[in-house]
């Protein structure tokens, strides 16, 4: 399971840019992988 949070990010939203999906305070991992392989 060490391995899945190896390439991932935890990010805390600040602000109701991505409601309702998302609310202020909650948290997301990032797969930061996809950027580094993103053109």
């Amino acid at each position: 399971m060490r391995w899945f949070f190896r390439l991932r990010v935890r990010f805390r939203v600040r602000g109701d840019s991505m409601r309702p999906l998302i609310a202020d305070g909650d948290e997301v991992l990032v797969d930061t992988s996809a950027y580094r392989h993103s053109t």
